[in-house]
């Protein structure tokens, strides 16, 4: 059996006529056979061919007056709706200017005092190296107060040890001046 478009295009529309869809495989079962490519081909020029080329249908002058009422009104809403969102976008802008004006001013003044902060802390460090030069000092004084305290009780300590050795043989002499007269 010869497969033409024709057998093709008779199997789609009783497909199409039975409520199912005209498939490549469906037709092909009901040729019993046959290439999908040449199915394909004949399905395309099927389809093309179904296809109703839509009617053009003159618009009546009612309808085309109301219609361009309507889009005049719809124009004119859409124009005052625009106008009213440029006023809003224009306060919101005046103030987003005025906003950052004035963050503009607080990081002025933020910057001015850090600069200040940063003296004050440079001033500190300062005094802080000056105040452990002085303690640096002061701790080598007292550590040589301590040692000549130390060497002074140290030395007084030898002396009263001499004075009671002086005055225990003073002692020793006396007893023996006075055994001996």
């Amino acid at each position: 059996m010869i497969i033409t478009k024709e057998k093709i295009h008779e199997i789609a529309a009783q497909l199409d006529k039975d409520g199912e869809r005209p498939t490549l495989a469906r037709i092909r079962k009901r040729l019993g056979g046959g290439s999908f490519t040449t199915i394909t081909e004949a399905m395309k020029q099927y389809r093309d061919d179904k296809v109703v080329p839509a009617q053009v249908v003159a618009i009546p002058d009612e309808v085309t007056a109301a219609t361009t009422t309507v889009w005049q009104l719809a124009q004119k809403a859409a124009q005052a709706q625009l106008e009213d969102e440029r006023k809003v976008l224009a306060t919101d802008r005046e103030d987003m200017a005025k906003k950052a004006d004035d963050m503009e001013s607080q990081v002025e003044a933020l910057n001015a005092t850090i600069q200040s902060n940063e003296q004050a802390v440079s001033t500190l460090r300062e005094q802080l190296t000056a105040s452990n030069t002085q303690l640096a000092v002061i701790t080598s004084n007292c550590d040589m107060e301590k040692l000549g305290r130390e060497r002074a009780e140290s030395l007084a300590d030898a002396a009263q040890l001499r004075e009671e050795k002086i005055s225990d043989r003073l002692d020793v002499l006396q007893t023996k001046l006075i055994e001996g007269q």
